[in-house]
């Protein structure tokens, strides 16, 4: 596959350090992506200096390791859009109390940038989501997680291709399909068995809301 380079999240920062210095030593290029679930911005805030600090750490022994500042932050860190938790947060989507919510995530985008620059000087990404219109500017990379499926087979080429207006390299940080028969013809991670009509249902690690069509894993 001519892969060289591996992504590695988590949220312990000691064991993320060990797996990436392996995997750098044997040549890969590293994406360091610490991963908190359910915090709010001060809390995700606090984790990103510490990650920011492990990353630097790596990165006077291995010139190859770059950065990501968490996955996917409107449905997983609380405080951006309503909802106690993800499942709530990703079906509050689209409605009227959570409107706004593009530019709460960029202003928050801008301080996690922020706080790990000054600590960290290699390359900066995001895993945003498809959803998620981030504003790239303080970014070295376009983190796009983009799974293609039965939902977006004929425009996901020009979807990929939109990433390169941001006149910065595009990396897919995210992409593939669950272990079952045909999983390519419907949307990402969502088996026959994973939906009910008008609610989400969790199953196997994977949540799809019908109603908006958005699917993600669940944190565990």
């Amino acid at each position: 596959m001519h892969g060289n380079a591996v992504p590695l999240l988590g949220h312990r920062l000691d064991r993320l350090a060990e797996a990436a210095s392996i995997a750098a030593a044997h040549g890969l290029f590293v994406w360091l992506e610490p991963r908190q679930f359910d915090q709010n911005a001060e809390q995700t805030l606090a984790f990103l200096d510490s990650a920011a600090r492990a990353a630097k750490s790596l990165r006077t022994r291995y010139p190859c390791v770059g950065l990501s500042i968490d996955t996917e932050l409107t449905i997983f860190m609380s405080g951006l859009v309503p909802g106690k938790d993800f499942e709530e947060r990703g079906q509050a989507l689209g409605r009227p109390e959570s409107a706004g919510y593009q530019e709460r995530l960029n202003a928050f985008l801008g301080r996690a940038v922020g706080t790990v620059r000054p600590l960290f000087h290699g390359p900066v990404t995001y895993n945003s989501g498809a959803w998620e219109q981030v504003d790239w500017h303080g970014f070295d990379v376009v983190g796009a997680n983009l799974y293609r499926n039965g939902d977006n087979m004929s425009s996901y080429t020009r979807a990929l291709r939109a990433l390169q207006r941001h006149g910065k390299p595009v990396v897919i940080t995210e992409l593939g399909c669950c272990t079952f028969t045909g999983p390519g013809s419907g949307a990402v991670g969502a088996s026959p068995r994973c939906t009910r009509s008008g609610n989400p249902l969790v199953k196997d690690g994977y949540v799809r809301d019908e109603r908006t069509s958005l699917v993600w894993r669940t944190p565990g």
